[in-house]
């Protein structure tokens, strides 16, 4: 499969945008406190945002400018995806950060109670 790029979002066919693109947003759903993988995710999330922002930010300016209303149409509904993806990133990253939270609350509670 092509990787989304600016040269080419507009080119692909939709579904297999949308698909690509949400597929990059993994899930914390599973992991256990001490794996590895939170902290790479909290440096996923950020990268992976800044990436999609990029996306989004071409699609908008491309929304101004296209020439007639069918093609401002498919390049909403583009970039409306985007937005939503952005969210549920955002979504991903805090509640990661906030279960990460309460996990060292938890640790630290449990120290102070220790003997």
């Amino acid at each position: 499969m092509v990787e989304v790029t600016i040269s080419n979002i507009l080119t692909l066919e939709f579904n297999d945008v949308r698909k690509q693109l949400f597929s990059k947003v993994k899930t914390h759903e599973g992991l256990l406190h001490g794996d590895e993988e939170y902290m790479e995710l909290l440096g996923y999330y950020p990268a992976i945002y800044s990436y999609m922002s990029e996306l989004f930010v071409y699609l908008l300016n491309q929304v101004r400018l296209a020439p007639d209303t069918h093609t401002k149409g498919n390049y909403r509904v583009r970039r409306d995806m985007l937005e939503q993806l952005l969210k549920d990133i955002r979504l991903q990253y805090d509640s990661l950060s906030r279960k990460i939270t309460v996990m060292r609350d938890e640790h630290d509670q449990t120290m102070r109670a220790s003997p």
